[in-house]
């Protein structure tokens, strides 16, 4: 997770945080299209994939990569959990300087 947000350049840890939030609080709702990522969608790529550290993150909630696709194949609340409650924590460590550069 650390490393994750060392990421600096362009707030992409940050970003990729976010993103990865959004997308495990999607996976609740009861559409399956909520469980299916396209790897080589051109946000995903920017925000989460470049990113290093963030697709163990994915893993770890339950991610699996299949051919073109990360799929949750069984939505696990727990596992979604673990990773959910560790970014608020990374964010509290996270100011920005006035140029919105992250600094841990």
């Amino acid at each position: 997770m650390e490393s994750l947000m060392m990421q600096r350049v362009n707030k992409a840890g940050p970003q990729a945080l976010q993103t990865i939030k959004v997308i495990l609080q999607n996976t609740a709702k009861e559409d399956p299209k909520y469980r299916h990522l396209k790897k080589d969608n051109a946000l995903l790529q920017k925000r989460v994939i470049s990113v290093p550290g963030a697709i163990p993150l994915l893993c770890l909630a339950g991610f699996e990569l299949e051919n073109d696709l990360y799929i949750m194949k069984e939505y696990d609340p727990a596992k979604v959990a673990i990773v959910l409650d560790a970014i608020p924590q990374q964010y509290s460590n996270v100011s920005y300087k006035h140029d919105k550069t992250p600094t841990v």
